[in-house]
C-alpha cells in the first residue's frame, strides 16, 4: 500500500483540529500535540506501507487498529517526551488520544477503500 494515500490525514487542517481538541487538556501545548502527531504519523506510514491489502479482508477493524497502535508504540521516535512524573503522565494521556484519533482515521480510510477489494479515491472527512 502506498503511504501517499494517507497523506491527507496529515493536513494542516487536521493538525489544527488536534491542537483545539475539546477532548485534550487545553493549555499552551499545541506544539507538543503537533510533534506527537507528526512523530506518530511517521511510524504509522511505515506500518501502512507494509500492510497487504488482502489482510483487510481477513482481520477486523479492531484487530488492525490494535496492530497499528502496537507498531506506533514500538517504533515511533517521539522527540518531545518530557521528563518528570506529572509532565510525563499528561504527555502520555495526550499521546494516546492523538494516536487513537489518527489510527481511527486511517482505519476508516482502509475500510472505505480496501475492505471490499474495490479501491475508490474518496477522502476522509
Amino acid at each position: 500500500m502506498d503511504k501517499s494515500e494517507i497523506q491527507h490525514i496529515k493536513s494542516e487542517e487536521n493538525i489544527a483540529k488536534i491542537c483545539k481538541s475539546p477532548h485534550l487538556p487545553d493549555s499552551n501545548i499545541c506544539d507538543y500535540r503537533k510533534t506527537i502527531f507528526l512523530d506518530a504519523f511517521a511510524a504509522i506510514e511505515i506500518w501502512y506501507e507494509n500492510l497487504n491489502p488482502q489482510v483487510c479482508n481477513h482481520f477486523t477493524k479492531s484487530q488492525l487498529s490494535k496492530d497499528a497502535k502496537r507498531f506506533v508504540k514500538d517504533n515511533a521516535k517521539f522527540s518531545n517526551k518530557p521528563s518528570g512524573f506529572i509532565a510525563g503522565t499528561i504527555w502520555i494521556i495526550i499521546a494516546h488520544a492523538i494516536i487513537a484519533w489518527m489510527i481511527q482515521k486511517i482505519m476508516d480510510w482502509i475500510w472505505n477503500n480496501y475492505r471490499t477489494g474495490k479501491r475508490n479515491d474518496s477522502r476522509i472527512e
